[in-house]
C-alpha cells in the first residue's frame, strides 16, 4: 500500500492530524461508470503494522485484531456512503452491507481472501456493477494490554483518562464491475488523539472521501 503524504491540517474537535489527500481518477471514468447503479462496499484489508505492535501478541490474537478493524472500517465507509445516498447526493444505490457479507460468506470468502480476487469476480458474486475495496495500516504503538482491547475501540471510545497516539493510512479503491479497472482512488491519513478508537479515525477520513467519491447525482 502506497503510504499516504505528511500529515497536516489539524481536525479540529477530534484531536487528530489529518494528512493532504491523493485522489486518482480514471480518464475515462465517465464512460465506464455512466450506467452503474449499485455499488458494494468490501471489507477493507486491515493490516497491524508488525514493527508497531507488541511482540507478545499471538498469531491468532493478531489475526482477531485485523478481522476486527476489517470489519469495522467497512462498517464505516458503508455508513458514510449511505449517509450521502439518502442525501440524494448519489446517483447510486449502495448495497446492504449484511447482504453483501452474506453473499462472500456464502461462498466461502473471508476478508484475507479478498486480496488475490479479481473486483470483476466479486461484481459478480454481489450482483453489482462496481466494487469499493480498501487498505488500512495502523502504526500505533500499544501497549499489551491495549492490543489485548484492540476490538473494543469499534465498539466504544477509550476512557477520557487514558490518550493514545496514533497513526491510520487509509486507501479507498472504486473499481468497474465489468473489466476490474481501477476507476477512482483515495489515499488518506490521520494522526492523533485515540480517545475515539481506529472507528472515529477513520470516520473523520471519511467525512472528506465521502464527498468526493464520484457518483454525485
Amino acid at each position: 500500500m502506497r503510504r499516504p503524504i505528511v500529515l497536516a491540517t489539524l481536525a479540529a474537535g477530534f484531536g487528530m492530524w489529518t494528512g493532504c489527500a491523493k485522489v486518482y481518477t480514471h480518464p475515462e471514468l465517465s464512460t465506464l461508470s455512466g450506467d452503474h447503479t449499485t455499488v458494494a462496499v468490501l471489507p477493507f484489508d486491515y493490516d497491524l503494522d508488525p514493527q508497531m505492535r507488541p511482540a507478545s501478541l499471538t498469531r491468532q490474537e493478531v489475526r482477531v485484531r485485523e478481522s476486527t478493524g476489517s470489519y469495522g472500517v467497512q462498517q464505516v465507509v458503508y455508513d458514510r456512503l449511505v449517509r450521502q445516498q439518502r442525501q440524494g447526493r448519489y446517483a447510486v444505490t449502495v448495497q446492504d452491507i449484511d447482504d453483501t457479507n452474506a453473499l462472500l460468506e456464502e461462498v466461502g470468502i473471508i476478508p484475507t481472501d479478498l486480496t488475490g480476487m479479481d473486483p470483476e469476480e466479486l461484481a459478480d458474486i454481489l450482483g453489482v456493477d462496481s466494487v469499493i475495496t480498501g487498505e488500512v495500516v495502523s502504526t500505533q504503538a500499544m501497549s499489551d494490554a491495549t492490543a489485548r482491547a484492540m476490538e473494543d475501540m469499534f465498539l466504544k471510545p477509550a476512557s477520557d483518562d487514558f490518550v493514545r497516539t496514533d497513526d491510520l493510512d487509509l486507501s479507498v479503491t472504486l473499481h468497474d464491475g465489468r473489466t476490474g479497472e481501477r476507476l477512482w482512488q483515495y489515499d488518506d491519513a490521520v494522526s492523533g488523539d485515540m480517545r475515539g478508537g481506529h472507528r472515529a479515525m477513520a470516520d473523520q477520513l471519511m467525512v472528506r472521501c465521502s464527498k468526493r467519491v464520484p457518483f454525485r447525482s
